[in-house]
């Protein structure tokens, strides 16, 4: 769910930001403030779920991938003292 929140909110974005910039250059276009608008509302908020949702993941996973660190250090460690050398 991650990839698909931060891809959409990104391709909403891109396409509130073009739009906008070619609504400046373009009159034609000038009529399009309530769909940038909701354009800029569902961009942010799908782009803020998709940050919440990789902090929550990030956290919830740092203590595992911690200790997998250490071990791997430890590990490596280990095969250099073996080989002569020290840290």
């Amino acid at each position: 769910m991650n990839r698909f929140t931060k891809n959409i909110g990104m391709l909403l974005l891109a396409i509130w930001l073009i739009l906008s910039g070619l609504a400046a250059f373009i009159p034609a276009l000038g009529g399009l403030g309530v769909v940038l608008a909701i354009l800029a509302i569902a961009a942010g908020i799908f782009i803020l779920l998709a940050v919440r949702f990789d902090h929550s993941r990030s956290t919830a996973t740092r203590s595992t991938d911690q200790v997998a660190s250490n071990k791997s250090l430890e590990h490596s460690k280990g095969a250099i003292s073996c080989c002569g050398l020290s840290l």
